[in-house]
């Protein structure tokens, strides 16, 4: 970018200093200490991002890796080896990303994995030996989640005299040239760059070794599914430049508010389906600190759930409910899309009955065509699962958020239905922070998902059935459910949360967190808030939009003024 426009390269440094600065340096003693000398897991953990921008030439990961080359030698020069870093400065589209990424991936996380096949030769090694071995491996639950952890000890072993001359001979003429390329590449890169761009300079006699010019490959369907399948490790995207930014940001926003969460650790925001595995995931760690309400199965989304749908949620969904709002939100868009000719213009088609205005000197004797259309809109519907929801209360959310979705779908407007609450009891000893339990913000249906598909009625059908419904901590849930408006084309971009009450959970100053964050969003950015009251007026004391729903059967009358408006 400061290649192709010259006066943002000064912003660009100046922003990958600040995240070096905010991010990376106060958390790397942590991540040594938490890595324990293991080099593979120090690059794929922490060290990747400043050695791939490092790589392209970005002058402050440049010089904050100059003195750390060293910690990640061994990684490193595999890469290298291989041309990888000849391939970043190279990379132009989201294919070569993919090759690429797909590489690193073969070298430094199946090549482990390998090395644990027992009397394998090298040929079963390099071979297809390598895909049969990683879903085993990368999908389980116990020990380690991160298939390169144990890499260390796997060399070590192979190291160690008399573990088998024919097994061990190739592995180790292949760290001994790893370790030669890093040494070149270490000596030849401050004397080989003039310019002083790359501090590493690394390694070009040695990756011609292997792979010669470090040309990308084209990438294949394998790649795409190697890189689906493979785990990130725990705190990768926090080390990634889009998480770093995001840290960056949430540190500040608490500087300038003063709220403060304990930890963020423990949060899921995913698909709803998704949500048991992952809290597997967290108690397979056993994590201190961390009380869950229930276990996993709670938060698992199972066929049955569409009869639970079919029998709670469905009786308060009338067909012609959903036709009356539809078309009457069909109408308020009419009534936005009007062409008509203006006349009295001095440019455009000329129009007969304006002609006589030239016997007077005037020559406004022409006519525009006026076009004007309605706002295209992306609306989210946000449901308050906090345990005063329970019962007929969230039944009539849920029936609500379909009935809206439903009618928005049939005049083209894309949708997405999220929800929020808790998914921890509080951690003692924690009364200094806003909100010490985990954030549960699941999404019940996608933007492109249709409302009728079989997996939305199963998740309204779990959050109306066997979902926990826990505290609700409204003001931090309703700003990070304002990233799945990230991306999005359309002009106008509305928020609808139902909600009965106020916030309600162990921390302090939730309540006035609300209304400052609802001001913050209604004040200075380009989404619209509208608060819907389940069976209450509560949502008028922080939402300046708001209306009251006592039943499903009140939106057609209720809401659509608000909506007119909106969609104006």
């Amino acid at each position: 970018m400061g290649e192709m426009f010259k006066g943002s390269r000064a912003n660009l440094i100046n922003t990958q200093k600040h995240v070096i600065d905010t991010v990376f340096i106060p958390k790397e003693m942590e991540a040594i200490a938490e890595k324990l000398g293991d080099q593979t897991r120090m690059f794929m953990e922490f060290y990747l991002v400043p050695v791939l921008r490092a790589w392209n030439d970005q002058t402050p990961f440049i010089d904050y890796m100059e003195d750390r080359w060293e910690s990640v030698k061994e990684p490193v020069s595999i890469l290298i080896k291989h041309g990888v870093d000849k391939m970043i400065p190279k990379i132009s589209s989201t294919s070569d990303s993919v090759a690429v990424a797909a590489l690193i991936v073969r070298l430094l996380v199946d090549k482990p994995m390998e090395s644990k096949e027992p009397d394998g030769s090298d040929s079963k090694e390099k071979g297809k030996g390598k895909s049969s071995s990683e879903p085993s491996e990368g999908d389980c639950g116990s020990g380690s989640d991160l298939p390169w952890h144990d890499e260390s000890d796997e060399q070590e072993q192979s190291d160690a005299p008399g573990d088998g001359e024919e097994k061990g001979s190739p592995e180790s003429s292949e760290s001994e040239g790893s370790e030669a390329a890093s040494a070149d590449a270490g000596d030849g890169g401050s004397a080989e760059s003039e310019e002083g761009k790359k501090s590493d300079g690394i390694g070009d006699e040695s990756s011609d070794a292997e792979s010669g010019t470090g040309d990308i490959p084209k990438p294949t369907k394998g790649d795409l599914e190697k890189l689906e399948s493979t785990k990130l490790p725990k705190g990768a995207m926090d080390m990634s430049m889009e998480g770093a930014m995001k840290m960056i940001i949430s540190s500040e926003s608490e500087l300038s508010t003063g709220y403060r969460p304990y930890e963020r650790t423990y949060d899921f925001m995913g698909r709803l389906e998704h949500a048991s595995e992952f809290f597997r995931n967290v108690l397979a760690t056993s994590p201190k600190g961390f009380h869950m309400y229930g276990d996993a199965d709670n938060y698992m989304v199972i066929p049955k759930h569409e009869a639970v749908f079919n029998k709670n949620i469905k009786p308060l969904i009338g067909d012609d409910i959903v036709a009356t709002l539809a078309k009457d939100l069909e109408r308020t868009i009419a009534s936005q899309n009007r062409n008509q000719f203006v006349p009295g213009q001095r440019r455009g088609r000329l129009h007969g009955p304006s002609l006589y205005r030239l016997s007077v000197d005037d020559d406004r004797v022409f006519r525009k065509l006026e076009v004007k259309r309605a706002v295209n809109s992306c609306v989210q519907i946000v449901i308050d699962m906090s345990g005063s929801m329970r019962g007929q209360k969230i039944k009539t959310a849920c029936a609500a958020a379909y009935t809206l979705a439903d009618a928005l779908a049939r005049i083209n407007v894309k949708t997405m239905i999220t929800g929020f609450t808790t998914s921890s009891l509080a951690m003692p000893g924690k009364s200094e922070f806003n909100r010490s339990e985990a954030l549960f913000l699941p999404i019940i249906k996608r933007w492109e998902t249709p409302i009728s598909s079989k997996q939305t009625i199963c998740n309204l059908g779990a959050l109306a059935g066997t979902m926990i419904l826990a505290e609700n901590i409204d003001g931090e849930s309703i700003l990070a459910l304002l990233q799945h408006f990230s991306g999005r084309q359309e002009d106008r971009k509305i928020m609808i949360v139902l909600s009965d009450g106020s916030p309600a959970a162990q921390g302090r100053g939730l309540t006035g967190h609300l209304k400052m964050v609802t001001k913050q969003i209604e004040q200075d950015t380009d989404i619209h808030l509208l608060g819907i009251g389940i069976l209450t007026d509560a949502p008028r004391r922080f939402y300046r939009d708001n209306i009251c729903l006592n039943n499903v059967g009140d939106l057609a009358e209720t809401l659509i003024k608000q909506m007119q408006r909106l969609l104006s």
